[in-house]
């Protein structure tokens, strides 16, 4: 739950420091919440990125961010990182790319299909969309691709056990 709220904490305060030149306020703010740590915001950039306290708890980025070491998901080479979550049990990073569903999808059909069990799948064709969820024994995989035109959206989760 207190990760929610430091998330819906973090937008607003984004929001504000759109707004305004309170770059530095609004670092402070969400500094002063409990269980955050560290909060940088690059006015720039658009980009806010909160770590837990003590980095504890793990971290989120929004508007960019770097995936995060040894996510276990391949990801194809030419997308832009949207956000980031990760956290002690589960990771979350959103990309976008300038085109090529039909690539993506295949790159992720055959990841799936050889990276442990794909216990569900699903796919749309108005807008074309497609989605797999992959279990291995040790953690569960969600991998979402969806034509936004003239973008590619792909939504991607590691979660522990």
């Amino acid at each position: 739950m207190r990760a929610k709220t430091t998330i819906v904490i973090g937008i607003l305060t984004l929001a504000v420091t759109a707004c305004s030149p309170g770059e530095e306020l609004a670092e402070r703010i969400l500094e002063s919440q409990e269980g955050v740590g560290d909060v940088e915001i690059d006015q720039d950039s658009g980009q806010i990125r909160v770590e837990g306290e003590d980095g504890e708890g793990g971290s989120f980025s929004i508007g960019g961010g770097e995936v995060p070491d040894g996510f276990p998901i391949d990801i194809p080479g030419g997308g832009e990182v949207q956000s980031v979550v990760d956290t002690e049990r589960e990771s979350v990073v959103a990309l976008h790319y300038d085109g090529g569903f039909d690539d993506i999808k295949s790159f992720y059909e055959d990841w799936a299909s050889s990276n442990g069990e794909v216990v569900n799948t699903s796919e749309t064709s108005n807008p074309p969309s497609a989605s797999w969820i992959v279990e291995d024994g040790e953690a569960q995989y969600s991998i979402n691709v969806f034509f936004a035109d003239p973008f590619v959206q792909v939504t991607l989760v590691a979660q522990e056990g």
